[in-house]
């Protein structure tokens, strides 16, 4: 006969037996895919939040290096450029027609700066920067300089500072004339009708340095030495100078994050190649909706700018321009990342410039005309840039 325990054993056994119900493995499922459930909408969250920011960031670096890139160039407007010519040359320079519509050639002394304002992909402007060191290559940027009985110009004592024989530099004399200044400023040498020199080369070539010598020259007695400027590693160039346009323009491979309006394009820098005058684009910054370019100017002599301008077709003469142009403000109007649906940009009209009593400088710009406004993170990006190469040598 079992006793009360020996019972209760057994009953304990059938039920341990007997497994979980129905309704029980129902609750625990129904548990689980909720705990999975909102797992995987907090990893879908996570994942969108950080593909978002990994996108914004990846921007962000580019529009450092496009804007860096951008404001060097301008502030190097104006080096190596001549003031004037020994004698009169002819010169080649852009063929691209909207490029064309900005050069000097094929006789005219350049300008470090040429605007065209509004003139690009809607009413953004349209600017040219002339320098040497406009393009980039091993020979842009390079100096030297020779004097009077110098058998060899100078060269730096730095492999990387360096100009090779075949690049082709420009000389320029410094017209250093404390007995009269209204002489002074950079004069290019020419020889004949070469404009240009080999760095170096056979001796019976025209374009040899020994041409350009300030032993040849007739200042050479006011002017002992000569500056040399790499321009290129080609060994013949199209014009004195390197040149780079920057502008908005819309590819037909453009960013996918971009907005899906033809108004919306990539800022470049395009280089005019010396070889045969086409452009080499490079961009800079991608959903670019606006670049605009204020120009300030000191016309009174104080140090101070006193006027404000969207142009440069005041002065009028480009002695006054080297003298007065004391900055150069550009503003940039781009958004960042992809389209948010979830966002909204709070602001319709966006001031890319700035307004001085009633009158603005850029211009007030309507996103409203954008496909999806609203869903972009809009952002102007601004910054001045002293100019260093146009008054002085």
């Amino acid at each position: 006969m079992r006793t009360q325990t020996e019972s209760n054993t057994v009953t304990r056994r059938a039920r341990d037996d007997r497994g979980f119900s129905l309704v029980e493995l129902i609750v625990v499922m129904a548990v689980f895919v909720g705990v999975m459930a909102l797992a995987g909408s907090a990893f879908n969250t996570l994942l969108t939040h950080s593909g978002k920011q990994s996108r914004l960031a990846e921007g962000q670096i580019m529009e450092v290096a496009g804007l860096e890139t951008l404001r060097y160039d301008i502030e190097h407007a104006g080096y190596a450029l001549p003031w004037s010519f020994q004698s009169a040359i002819t010169y080649e320079e852009a063929e691209d027609a909207t490029a064309a519509s900005y050069n000097d050639a094929p006789s005219g002394v350049p300008w470090p700066l040429r605007i065209g304002d509004d003139a690009g992909l809607n009413g953004t402007d349209y600017l040219v920067v002339k320098s040497a060191m406009a393009a980039r290559n091993d020979a842009s940027g390079k100096s030297s300089h020779m004097g009077t009985g110098s058998a060899r110009p100078w060269q730096s004592d730095n492999p990387l500072s360096q100009l090779a024989s075949s690049d082709s530099v420009v000389v320029i004399n410094p017209r250093f004339q404390a007995d009269d200044p209204s002489a002074a400023g950079r004069e290019l040498v020419v020889n004949g009708s070469e404009f240009f020199a080999n760095y170096s080369a056979a001796m019976g070539n025209t374009k040899h340095l020994r041409h350009f010598s300030p032993d040849n020259y007739p200042l050479a007695s006011k002017s002992p030495f000569f500056f040399i400027y790499g321009l290129d590693t080609a060994s013949s160039v199209r014009m004195p100078f390197n040149r780079a346009d920057f502008f908005v323009e819309r590819p037909a491979n453009i960013a996918m994050r971009c907005a899906d309006d033809s108004k919306v394009g990539v800022l470049y820098k395009a280089v005019v190649r010396q070889d045969d005058g086409e452009l080499i684009k490079m961009p800079l910054l991608d959903c670019v909706a606006d670049f605009q370019v204020v120009f300030g100017l000191d016309t009174n002599g104080d140090g101070s700018v006193d006027l404000h301008q969207n142009d440069l077709e005041s002065p009028s003469e480009l002695t006054d321009v080297r003298r007065q142009l004391k900055e150069i403000e550009v503003f940039v109007l781009a958004h960042e990342g992809a389209r948010d649906p979830g966002f909204n940009y709070p602001q319709q009209k966006v001031m890319v410039g700035y307004i001085i009593g009633t009158t603005p400088f850029g211009r007030e710009f309507d996103l409203a005309t954008i496909n999806n406004w609203r869903n972009y993170r809009w952002k102007v990006y601004s910054f001045i840039v002293l100019p260093k190469n146009l008054g002085n040598y």
